[in-house]
């Protein structure tokens, strides 16, 4: 019994070490007015672009735009080749092909009116195999159109496809299992426990594979092992929770869905759960309907609100999302090992909360006369679930099998023993068996819970001396673990302790700066500073112990020494905003920010100017004590050690960070976002994300359909209109942290800037040419990735185009000859000849305005145009005359011949 308690108890102190927060959730859904996201598969392509199989067809996204691909029914099942998609669903299977002006359709293959319901497909070597309940189907990846059936056995009925080592094993709905070999159903060549399978995944990394029944029980296989059961701690946990999915994350970790506790983390090695995710922890539902691990180690959930990426290899770790923590967060602070929060409606402290199930055990009492004798507990395993039995097996469970055992064989007390003369002897003794039930602890979960003694908004926590203090429009408090003790009721904007932890300084609501010096447990004030009566938004410390008051339009120096004020330095400048500022000390320098300028104070001149090394167009931060900028594309800190020990970069995911705090001993960041998620960024370099999806042209198209284009060319027609250029490298963080820049070669001389938006280039009119884009993606990193340039030509209609000006100038010519003519044979087709003539004019017009348009660079106006033509006009009017005299001579020349 001590052991067990011993044992008992390291393993719940491995829980309170081991808690590190939950792993970070990103969300995706196509189209907000939809209420049901019902989805049946999930696969990626070579690209990362994600498919996604449902009710109306497959979902396609890019991690920025969601594109419907419709089918004739549900769509229930993917299998990816090396160049296509293959897709079964309730009409039948087919693929996906690249439609010149739809872009991506759905291609039906199935002939035979068997073909229907394929609820199931594996991709494997050259081949895809589909099934339904009464036949396999086997089409060729290379040619689809070749295929070839196998009918299931009679009186079976087909439940699943699988790859186990190479070689395709189809399970059947009475818990059977075959290997196709030679077009045929044969017996597989391993022995697999007589239930249901559920999913059998291959690991990216090993030659292992999972397999997970109907029964929540997991498996491994290997050509080395065979089939071993993967013993898992939280069985009965996996088996209440009736498992719907599994996929690896890596080589010894595994996520299994779940139909009622969302995604659960098993390492394999150990059995132990390293992670759930679910409801509590921020997945929007808990039924899970399939997930799938990508290339870059996310597990995608489908649910009935769309779906959900677990970032699972990225530093963040997510703390928001425990029971009992309410309000907006406004701050956050670690402290000997305890974890605090300030938020609108008070201060939270995360703690440790004890999870029990309830156990079922009997007593047998006995009694003889009137005196009762009382046995110890008998503890009957049937009452208990048999999930529960299995999971409560560990290292002691042989002792326990072997003592049920024994008591089984005992005879039992109230039994008629057997005399040696044969004789029956009835029983003194009555038995009588008593049904209790007793707490067992499960699991050690977290939970906040509000320090008592504070009630309002916290807005401030300071690390002092090993103690916290909190303030805030609640007041000013003193925190020791879960009870806090008030300095002051007043309620507070700012407050700061001095370097020497001699000194608390506090500008309260009422306009006074109060100061107060502990003595021992006790907090005095000592009126410091209680001639200063003015608003002050916040307060720092330089490093000559110089302490600085922020206010509207005036900043307050006061000079401090030996814990006596010397002077009060009155510092004016211009905030027409009436802006809160903010400020902090850098080295010697003390620099201030008001309404995104900065400023930097010049100790010689006793005023503050523009500092210029900083832009105003970014966005500042001064929190937990320290300055933080984001110039638009990375966050940067001036302190050097921040800089040095974190990689910042990884920052850019959430470019309107409210709060950021290192804890206190320094190893992490305490993010909070506008989003209210608190997160603890690590400083371990290990967890990098470092595969990078290609860049690559995705799309051409304009406003009435796509354009057909290869991956390297494009031709485009001038009157195509508004064309737009869409590239794209898949980032599946939700928050668009990929940058875009461009260069249109023959357009322009140099790259656009970088911008998270430049991946699509739109060009509204382009000149007839030849051109060559260049493009270029960069991650959080820094890490530029670009691709092939894509050559387009931009040719102009046919009737700007060489062939019709030669047709157009042979008709004009003609028309010409045939006025001439006329003119000449008679005086009856002067009227005709004449009118020849116009219709000639206003060709030659239009010939000659194609010719200068074609010619022409830019996007014209219609003043433009009108002036073009009215220049053409008078041009072509000497030539109009000089025509005219030529018919008109040619009229006269006939006349005198015919007169003659």
């Amino acid at each position: 019994m001590k052991l067990g308690f011993i044992l008992l108890l390291l393993v719940a102190f491995s829980n309170v070490v081991a808690q590190n927060g939950n792993y970070s959730l990103s969300h995706f859904n196509p189209a907000q007015e939809r209420s049901d996201y019902l989805s049946f598969d999930l696969t990626q392509d070579e690209r990362g672009i994600i498919y996604i199989a449902g009710k109306d067809g497959i979902e396609e996204f890019d991690g920025r735009r969601w594109r419907l691909i419709p089918t004739p029914g549900v769509a229930y099942t993917l299998a990816k080749t090396a160049t296509s998609i293959l897709v079964g669903g309730l009409e039948g299977y087919g693929k996906l092909v690249n439609d010149s002006q739809k872009g991506w359709t759905y291609k039906a293959l199935s002939q035979d009116a068997k073909a229907k319901n394929i609820f199931a497909s594996l991709a494997l070597k050259d081949s895809v195999y589909l099934i339904n309940e009464g036949q396999l189907f086997i089409v060729s990846a290379e040619d689809p159109n070749v295929t070839r059936n196998i009918n299931a056995p009679v009186g079976i009925s087909l439940a699943g496809v699988f790859d186990i080592m190479g070689k395709v094993h189809i399970t059947t709905s009475d818990n059977g299992i075959f290997v196709v070999e030679n077009g045929h159903f044969a017996p597989v060549g391993f022995t697999v426990p007589n239930e249901q399978i559920l999913f059998v995944e291959k690991s990216p990394i090993s030659e292992n594979y999972l397999i997970g029944t109907a029964s929540s029980h997991l498996f491994n296989y290997n050509d080395k092992n065979g089939l071993t059961e993967i013993v898992v701690k939280d069985q009965a946990l996996l088996s209440s929770h009736i498992m719907s999915d599994g996929v690896w994350l890596n080589d010894h970790v595994i996520a299994i869905g779940t139909l009622r506790g969302g995604v659960v983390f098993i390492d394999i090695n150990t059995g132990s759960t390293e992670e759930i995710i679910d409801y509590n922890t921020g997945l929007p539902d808990n039924e899970v309907f399939a997930l799938l691990s990508d290339k870059r180690q996310g597990i995608w959930v489908a649910h009935s609100y769309g779906y959900s990426r677990i970032a699972t290899n990225v530093p963040f770790r997510s703390f928001s999302h425990y029971k009992g923590l309410s309000g907006n967060l406004l701050t956050v602070q670690s402290i000997n090992g305890n974890l605090y929060a300030g938020t609108s409606v008070g201060l939270f402290l995360l703690t440790q909360e004890e999870v029990y199930d309830e156990e079922v055990y009997y007593v047998t009492r006995k009694s003889k006369g009137t005196q009762k004798v009382e046995e110890e507990p008998l503890i009957i395993e049937q009452d208990v679930p048999e999930e529960r039995q299995r999971a409560k097996r560990g290292f002691f469970g042989f002792l326990k099998e072997k003592k049920e055992a024994e008591v089984q064989n005992k005879p039992s007390p109230t039994e008629p023993s057997a005399t040696k003369s044969g004789s029956a002897q009835t029983p003194l003794e009555v038995s009588m068996r008593e049904r209790r039930t007793r707490k067992v602890l499960r699991s050690v979960d977290y939970a906040y819970k509000m320090v008592s003694g504070t009630k309002g908004k916290v807005t401030q926590l300071w690390h002092w001396n090993g103690k916290l203090l909190a303030g805030g429009p609640s007041g000013l408090y003193e925190v020791t673990g879960d009870k806090a003790i008030a300095i002051s009721v007043e309620p507070v904007r700012s407050f700061i302790v001095t370097k020497d932890e001699m000194t608390l300084v506090a500008a309260t609501y009422d306009n006074e700066v109060k100061t107060f010096s502990s003595a021992g447990e006790v907090w005095n004030q000592t009126f410091l500073l209680d001639t200063l009566h003015a608003f002050v938004s916040f307060l720092f410390e330089d490093k000559q112990e110089n302490i600085w008051l922020c206010g509207l339009n005036t900043i307050y120096k006061a000079e401090i020494l030996d814990g006596e004020l010397v002077d009060i330095v009155k510092i004016p400048f211009s905030n027409p905003s009436m802006a809160e500022t903010f400020g902090m000390a850098a080295g010697y320098d003390v620099y201030v920010v008001i309404a995104g300028k900065f400023l930097r104070y010049d100790f010689v001149k006793e005023n503050f100017e523009v500092y210029d090394s900083l832009s105003s167009s970014g966005k500042s931060l001064v929190s937990g004590n320290r300055f933080w900028y984001f110039d638009g594309h990375s966050w940067s800190s001036l302190d050097q050690q921040i800089s040095q020990k974190f990689k910042l970069n990884w920052l850019n995911l959430f470019p309107q960070i409210r709060f950021i705090s290192p804890d206190d001993r320094n190893e992490n960041l305490w993010l909070i976002t506008p989003s209210n998620d608190l997160y603890r960024f690590s400083s371990d370099a290990a967890l990098a994300d470092t595969y990078q999806y290609p860049l690559f042209l995705k799309d051409v198209r304009n406003e009435q359909a796509k354009i057909i284009f290869t991956a390297k060319s494009v031709e485009l027609s001038q009157e195509l209109g508004a064309v737009t250029l869409e590239f794209i490298q898949p980032e599946y963080s939700g928050l668009e942290t990929t940058e875009y820049r461009y260069w249109v070669k023959g357009l322009q001389k140099d790259w656009s800037l970088w911008s998270a938006f430049n991946n699509e280039i739109s060009f509204p009119f382009m000149p007839v040419g030849s051109y060559e884009v260049l493009i270029q993606s960069r991650n959080l990193f820094g890490v530029v990735a670009d691709t092939q340039p894509v050559s387009f030509v931009v040719v102009p209609p046919y009737w700007k185009q060489t062939w019709f000006f030669a047709a157009e100038f042979g008709f004009f010519s003609l028309l010409v000859m045939l006025s001439i003519r006329l003119s000449a044979m008679n005086e009856r087709y002067r009227l005709i000849s004449r009118l020849l003539s116009l219709l000639t004019v206003i060709l030659l017009i239009q010939l000659i305005q194609a010719a200068v348009y074609s010619m022409i660079t830019m996007q014209s106006t219609p003043v433009v145009d009108f002036f073009i033509q009215v220049s053409i006009a008078l041009l072509v009017l000497p030539l109009e005359f000089t025509l005219r005299k030529v018919m008109t001579m040619g009229g006269a020349v006939r006349s005198v011949c015919v007169n003659w």
